[in-house]
C-alpha cells in the first residue's frame, strides 16, 4: 500500500507461558530461520517497520 503509515513503530515481542519450553524452542527456531533467509527483513521493508 502506498498510503500506509504506521501509527506506532516499536519492537515486537511474544508472551509465552514459561512451562511451554518446547513451544518457545520451536518459536525461536522459526524466527531464526526467517531471519537467516531474509524473510523478516523483507517483511519489515515492505511494511516500513524499523
Amino acid at each position: 500500500m502506498d498510503t500506509y503509515s504506521p501509527l506506532v513503530v516499536s519492537q515486537l515481542g511474544f508472551a509465552v507461558v514459561k512451562s511451554k519450553s518446547k513451544f518457545v524452542a520451536k518459536l525461536n527456531e522459526a524466527i531464526e530461520k526467517r531471519n537467516a533467509d531474509g524473510s523478516l527483513k523483507r517483511i519489515a521493508e515492505k511494511w516500513d517497520v524499523r
